[in-house]
């Protein structure tokens, strides 16, 4: 997070800061007036993507019908960004095992290398899963000696872990599948995490994943990390408040060979995708079994006595169009844990997590041309989670009932297919909606758990080589001739976060973006444990910190369009801007004036409509979405009789503002970005192999340039606690080789003065010493 007063231009904080300006002294003026002190930047990015149209830069809510602004949004349509630690401002790619070794049995088979993550020429983030092997050593504490670990696939998880977060708001992505419809076994997903944990990075995650309890339950204290019930404020926590790690599943893809799916109502089939919240604590006792829909009512012999028992679960739950509530997967049981695995947990800190969810029907089209998913998401008390997606809506002209289907793939229109009151979750346990902030997780894993044959023989070997013969058996039909393809990946057109600028408006708590905010800070706990966020011996390499610091320029290249730049740039070139009109064409002439200053003033105008926001939202429902029992069909009919339909199923949810994609502008005229410059030569030469390197213009950052330099520029829970000073903001120097010279040259000189007076003064001695004899 940018120091507030540095990052900030506009006129309020300016006139602020004012009385402070003329209260330096006379060498805090000096300072500023130093050649090489840093200046307020004029550019400010926010987290708007320049390349966003206007018309998609606000949107309206499918729930209650008001304005959401965009406060964050990434449209991919740069070619050759990279997302190694260290190379964009917004987003991470990892470069680690993924460890989900866990007591329920979990084992993924992949390797995340930053490499399978990047933009290319069509407009989009690809992230690729290729099968290729990857070799490590580590020391296992357990056995007392090192071992050797290989895995047999390579993948790409982007995640915007302690940078970009927020709470609440609107979350849309347009997406490719990976894969085939047919062939099961890859697991792409879309999800949200709370930032106290960190994906992948077990430690940070464990016992805060996916509590969203703020109870003070001295039974369930040991199983929850941060409980409601410590009283100390350690680590910038606040006292008597309950945290997690929360997780909001927009999508979890599952293919496999068709054929409806038992328990599903109306009837589904693979491919679909889970829809799911995950939460903390779970429903301890008479759970629903797997492979089976909640038992909601119960049979009695004719002498009066029963023959079976409702099973706790959560009412209330809405589904519509081709949705069904999922029998095959009601939460993970997190018992303690084995000796070989990660993490440890005992028998008084395990506990069940619930996933509330359902299963979407997809068809074959999502697997080849861009779908829009989206989720609104009220954080909190009074709050509620709904997911959206588009299909084809179908009148019956008799009788007029309304319905949704998939057909193509190509639907317009919007249908409501879950929602998640938080009124459901506090009946159950006390839980409630997610609060936390949480950042965007994009990744393709591949797990022997997840969309892998069931039922293996005995005789198989359970081997994931896909180039051991002995292995087949344990790989669905087709899958390892799909991935020595290697044209397996997962395609996302674009990511936009939406946030209500009117509290009122919506339902739970106030929207804010920050991953420190104040009423759930982060930042403190974080520092406190970095080594949970950080990567295992052999792969920290010179990790000093969870994440590197973003490179401004500095990467290899031989002309300015390695460095995002045009032929025959320079300092001189003319710039020519992109402005995407509301028809998302390239826009010329008058509009055009002001550049890319005009883009960001409009970036910076969506993002003042939303800042943050601190304290208490309001508790009310959307009457218009109350939960309403279908009266009609019996138990022998539906078998989820007992689950709420939405008003929203018997009339379109249509999208007023029509297809969201953007195609990319990758052929078209933009900004210079950066420029092909002398490398500076260092102590054993030149940083580059061509002696040349990457100048990042204002406004982009990022090795090569190519990434906008975006930035949260709100103060978090850590700056508004901080004491600060007269001269907290002020500009802070910074030191170059003409400074660092002089320097030198100073300080030598002042050496040598040195030496020469200790030398005067011992000569002097020494004669005085030699003339006291003749004075006696």
């Amino acid at each position: 997070m940018k120091n507030p007063v540095a990052s900030s231009s506009s006129p309020a904080t300016t006139l602020s800061a004012l009385p402070s300006l003329l209260s330096l002294t006379t060498s805090s003026l000096l300072l500023l007036l130093l050649p090489g002190t840093t200046t307020m930047s004029v550019a400010r990015a926010g987290w708007i993507d320049e390349d966003t149209p206007q018309r998609l830069r606000t949107t309206t809510s499918l729930v209650d019908g008001s304005t959401y602004r965009l406060v964050m949004s990434d449209e991919f349509n740069v070619p050759g960004r990279t997302f190694e630690d260290g190379h964009d401002p917004a987003w991470t790619a990892l470069d680690k095992s993924d460890d989900d070794y866990s007591a329920s049995g979990g084992g993924s088979l992949h390797f995340y290398n930053s490499t399978m993550i990047s933009t290319t020429p069509d407009g989009m983030l690809t992230i690729r899963s290729v099968l290729e092997d990857t070799e490590w050593t580590h020391y296992s504490a357990v056995d007392r000696k090192y071992k050797q670990e290989r895995k047999h696939f390579k993948s790409g998880m982007l995640q915007g872990w302690n940078k970009f977060c927020f709470t609440g708001g609107i979350v849309e992505v347009d997406v490719i599948l990976p894969g085939e419809p047919d062939i099961g076994g890859l697991w792409p997903a879309i999800w949200l995490l709370g930032n106290l944990g960190r994906a992948t990075y077990e430690v940070s995650t464990n016992n805060l994943w996916p509590w969203s309890y703020d109870v003070c339950d001295r039974e369930k204290q040991e199983s929850q990390v941060i409980s409601a019930c410590n009283r100390a404020e350690h680590f910038g926590l606040n006292a008597m408040q309950g945290r997690g790690a929360t997780e909001i599943d927009v999508l979890e893809l599952m293919a496999g060979e068709a054929g409806v799916l038992p328990s599903t109502y109306p009837p589904i089939s693979l491919p679909y995708v889970d829809m799911t919240l995950q939460v903390a604590p779970g429903i301890p006792d008479n759970r629903p079994q797997s492979g089976s829909q909640p038992v909601r009512t119960i049979d009695h012999t004719h002498s009066g006595y029963a023959t079976s028992q409702a099973q706790s679960w959560y009412d209330n739950l809405t589904v519509a169009g081709n949705t069904s509530l999922n029998p095959f997967f009601y939460g993970t049981y997190l018992g303690e844990t084995k000796p070989n695995e990660p993490v440890t947990r005992n028998k008084k800190q395990a506990f069940q997590a619930d996933a509330v969810g359902a299963m979407k029907q997809i068809v074959p089209e999502h697997f080849k041309t861009p779908h829009t998913f989206r989720v609104e998401w009220q954080p909190g008390r009074g709050g509620r989670i709904d997911w959206f997606t588009k299909s084809h809506k179908k009148v019956d002209p008799v009788t007029g009932e309304v319905s949704h289907v998939e057909g193509d793939g190509l639907g317009q229109d919007w249908e409501h297919s879950l929602s998640i009151p938080d009124s459901a979750l506090e009946a159950a346990m006390g839980s409630k909606i997610p609060e936390e902030p949480s950042y965007i997780i994009l990744n393709t894993a591949i797990s022997s758990t997840w969309a892998f044959p069931y039922n293996v023989p005995d005789w198989c070997p359970k081997c994931y080589d896909c180039y051991d013969p002995k292995c087949a058996c344990s790989f669905n039909p087709g899958f390892c001739n799909m991935m020595k393809t290697g044209k397996v990946s997962m395609k996302i057109d674009s990511v936009r976060v939406y946030q209500s600028a009117d509290d009122s408006a919506h339902s739970g708590r106030p929207h804010s973006l920050g991953c420190d905010p104040l009423d759930f800070p982060t930042r403190e706990y974080i520092k406190g444990f970095e080594y949970k966020y950080m990567r295992n011996p052999p792969f920290v390499l010179n990790d000093k910190r969870p994440l590197r610091d973003v490179k401004d320029g500095g990467g290899t290249c031989v002309v300015d369009e390695d460095c995002g730049g045009v032929s025959g740039g320079g300092e001189d070139a003319e710039e020519e801007v992109l402005d995407l009109d509301d028809d998302g064409r390239d826009k010329r002439g008058e509009d055009q004036v002001g550049g890319v200053n005009a883009i960001v003033e409009s970036a910076r105008a969506a993002n003042d409509a939303v800042h943050r926001k601190l304290g208490a939202g309001s508790d009310g429902r959307d009457a218009d979405f109350a939960p309403k029992k279908d009266t009609k069909a019996g138990p022998n009919d539906d078998p989820t009789a007992g689950l709420d339909k939405p008003i929203t199923s018997d009339e379109s949810l249509e999208d007023d503002a029509g297809d969201t994609r953007v195609p990319s502008k990758s052929n078209l005229a933009r900004k210079p970005k950066g420029r092909c410059v002398s490398a500076t030569l260092g102590l054993f030469g030149s940083p580059t192999s061509t002696g040349m390197q990457c100048k990042c213009n204002e406004g982009y950052t990022g090795p090569h340039c190519l990434s906008i330099d975006k930035y949260d520029d709100e103060p978090g829970a850590y700056e508004l606690k901080r004491v600060s000073s007269l001269f907290s903001g002020r500009a802070a120097p910074y030191l170059t080789t003409t400074h660092i010279f002089i320097g030198g040259a100073l300080m030598g000189a002042f050496l040598v003065a040195l030496v020469v007076d200790i030398s005067r003064k011992s000569r002097n001695r020494d004669r005085m010493m030699e003339m006291k004899p003749l004075r006696t």
